[in-house]
């Protein structure tokens, strides 16, 4: 949170007033990918973690009738591969002109026409997919506690939680790969 803080700080300073304050007028691309990392940090490193990992690792084992998650270690991966995420977009600011993500987090949707094919929409699409895979780390360790660690109640007796743990981690399963794929073409 304190790194989503602080990239809210400056986009917010940035359009305090008229013109360029923190970025030249000829680099927008930096300010374009902090924007995006802002939202990135804020979901991933903030509500996420606080909801999902904060809440749910311990209300779901206790809804689910179980000791703990079923998965500690692809937990402990999905946490892990956060930061390494959210490194590699950050590192797309700084290769060659960067990546000029704005409104959009498809790279060949939202260029600047400049750096289409370079190495910072890699560096981007990279640090996308491994935000991808933790999250799918951390819905499958969530179905896993849920439908196989525990003696959980019958459906009608099912707290409204673990059901929004339940959709949100399969929502997450269906459609992570299919914004990979839309990266990667």
């Amino acid at each position: 949170s304190v790194v989503g803080t602080l990239i809210s700080d400056a986009v917010r300073y940035e359009l305090s007033a008229a013109g360029s304050r923190l970025f030249a007028v000829d680099c927008l691309a930096t300010y374009n990918v902090l924007f995006t990392l802002h939202g990135l940090a804020m979901i991933f490193m903030f509500l996420m973690p606080a909801m999902f990992s904060g809440f749910g690792n311990y209300f779901i084992p206790l809804y689910a009738g179980s000791a703990e998650v079923a998965l500690p270690r692809i937990n402990s991966i999905s946490y892990f591969l956060l930061p390494l995420g959210s490194m590699l977009i950050l590192h797309s600011i700084v290769a060659e002109l960067g990546a000029a993500i704005g409104w959009t987090m498809y790279p060949p949707l939202s260029t600047n026409g400049m750096t289409l094919n370079t190495e910072a929409v890699d560096w981007i699409v990279l640090g996308l997919l491994i935000l991808g895979m933790s999250s799918v780390l951390g819905a499958v360790n969530f179905l896993g506690t849920i439908l196989f660690c525990g003696a959980m109640p019958a459906p009608k007796y099912t707290a409204l939680f673990t059901w929004a743990i339940i959709f949100t981690a399969l929502m997450l399963i269906l459609t992570i790969p299919i914004f990979t794929g839309a990266a990667l073409s």
